[in-house]
C-alpha cells in the first residue's frame, strides 16, 4: 500500500491564509495527482488549518481526483490544533517574521540565523504580546499554558470527529 505524501490544508486553504509557498504548494500536489495516479493506493492529508476548512480541503482533494477520472481513499494522517497560525491577533506576528526573512539575502544560515533573530526579538516583547501568541512560549503562564491544552484537546476531538465524518461516512 503506497500512501502518497502529506498536503497540509493546500487545496482549501481558509480566507484568511497567510501561507507564502501555497501556490507553488497547490501547484505541486496537482502536478502529483495528475501525474502519478498509477502509483500510489491512498491520499494522505494533513489537516493542521482553520477547522472550517477540514470539510472543504477533503471534498477539494475528491474533486481533483475525480476531474483527472478517479477516486482514492484519503487518509488523515496528521492533524492538531490550536497553530499559532490559528488566530487572526498573531497574523501581524507572522508577517513580521516573514517580512525579515524576506528582506534577508537568501542562504541558509543567514536565514537560519534571521528566523532566531526574530524569534529572540518576541521572546523580548513577549508581554506586549497578545495572549494568544504568548501561550505558544516557552515559559508562558500556567493559566495560558493549560488555557492552549484545552483548546487543543477540543481541536484534536472536532479534527477526529469532521475527519470521520468526511472521509468514513461519505
Amino acid at each position: 500500500m503506497v500512501i502518497l505524501a502529506g498536503a497540509v490544508d493546500a487545496f482549501y486553504p481558509s480566507a484568511d491564509a497567510q501561507h507564502p509557498d501555497l501556490q507553488a504548494e497547490q501547484d505541486f500536489f496537482d502536478y502529483l495527482l495528475r501525474e502519478s495516479a498509477d502509483d500510489f493506493d491512498v491520499f494522505d492529508l494533513h489537516l493542521y488549518g482553520d477547522l472550517d476548512a477540514i470539510t472543504a480541503n477533503i471534498d477539494a482533494v475528491r474533486q481533483k481526483m475525480a476531474a483527472l477520472g478517479y477516486q482514492k481513499p484519503i487518509f488523515c494522517g496528521e492533524y492538531n490544533g490550536p497553530s499559532f497560525f490559528n488566530f487572526m491577533e498573531n497574523l501581524p506576528i507572522l508577517q513580521n517574521i516573514f517580512t525579515k526573512m524576506m528582506e534577508t539575502p537568501q542562504g541558509e544560515t543567514l536565514a537560519q540565523a534571521t528566523q532566531r533573530d526574530a524569534i529572540a526579538e518576541l521572546y523580548e516583547q513577549r508581554e506586549m504580546l497578545p495572549p494568544q501568541a504568548q501561550m505558544f512560549m516557552q515559559g508562558c503562564s500556567l493559566e495560558l499554558e493549560q488555557k492552549r491544552h484545552r483548546i487543543n484537546c477540543r481541536e484534536i476531538v472536532t479534527r477526529c470527529v469532521l475527519e470521520v465524518r468526511q472521509v468514513f461516512l461519505r
